[in-house]
């Protein structure tokens, strides 16, 4: 939220990360879950992973736009194991009315995609919108939001059970009381 009314302001980043690991890592857990062979154990497997990220963060006269990019690809992986291959997008925006009544409307959407045929992610998307009233700005704020979850696709064949299936579509509601001490 653009509490301080600012002229345009624009700040970006960019960064890239390739992690190598094997299967048996903390981060290999999360990226290739699927990684279950019929033989009880899972096989130690070398693996690299090239992570790429892009955000942004727009404000001005109390508008502010948040967005940002994610895309994991998985390499070197053996035939039979299924990485979680896939790009993130989110994109967020909110106005405050003014300083003197600092009520706030917000607008967001997001979605997760599989890139490649051997990733076994489930794709997701969301949208919802919401209201915040800061008391003392984030110090101290109730935020209520509606958003709406659909699956776009039926879970893949070689999902795995790291992320537990959703219905579709869902529905949430979420009302908070925020503040820092």
């Amino acid at each position: 939220v653009d509490f301080a009314r600012t002229t345009p302001k624009l700040s970006f980043g960019i960064a890239y990360a390739f992690v190598q690991s094997d299967i048996t890592s903390p981060y290999a857990v999360q990226s290739a879950g699927a990684a279950q062979p019929s033989m009880g154990r899972p096989a130690k497997v070398d693996y690299n992973t090239h992570n790429f990220t892009a955000d942004f963060l727009f404000k001005a006269s109390g508008f502010s736009a948040l967005g940002a990019f994610h895309y994991r690809k998985l390499a070197d992986m053996p035939e039979d194991i299924f990485g979680r291959d896939g790009i993130g997008l989110v994109l967020q925006l909110h106005y405050l009315f003014s300083k003197d009544v600092p009520l706030a409307i917000a607008a967001n959407a997001s979605t997760v995609r599989g890139v490649g045929d051997d990733t076994n992610i489930q794709e997701r998307s969301e949208i919802g919108g919401g209201l915040g009233y800061y008391f003392f700005e984030h110090g101290l704020k109730l935020e209520a939001e509606f958003e709406h979850l659909w699956r776009d696709q039926d879970q893949p064949e070689n999902a795995t059970p790291l992320t537990p299936p959703l219905a579709s579509p869902d529905n949430r509601i979420r009302i908070q009381l925020s503040f820092i001490i």
